[in-house]
């Protein structure tokens, strides 16, 4: 599973990543795939920011989005907190 942070704030440029990381998943049968930690960028991230997380889970192992894999289809806006870690929950659907 790879899981993204990206500034989304800016209209019509490439969205700057500030965070991102790759967990495996294991097991088929329930509605939780994975759970990933990462870390954020402190510095690339403006008060201005919007962030959003991208996740992907690699079916077949290929290294790009294919039939059978799992993506997140919407925005899932991430809220930080002040101080210490944040959590969010999003979800994928097979393609």
């Amino acid at each position: 599973m790879l899981v993204q942070v990206s500034d989304t704030a800016l209209a019509d440029t490439e969205a700057p990543l500030v965070g991102a990381a790759t967990a495996e998943v294991v097991g088929s049968g329930s509605s939780w795939l994975v759970t990933v930690e990462l870390e954020l960028d402190e510095e690339a991230i403006a008060p201005s920011s919007r962030l959003t997380v991208f996740a992907h889970a690699d079916v077949d192992r290929d290294g790009k989005m294919s039939s059978g894999d799992f993506l997140t289809t919407q925005s899932f806006p991430l809220e930080l907190a002040s101080i210490g870690e944040t959590r969010t929950q999003v979800s994928v659907v097979q393609i």
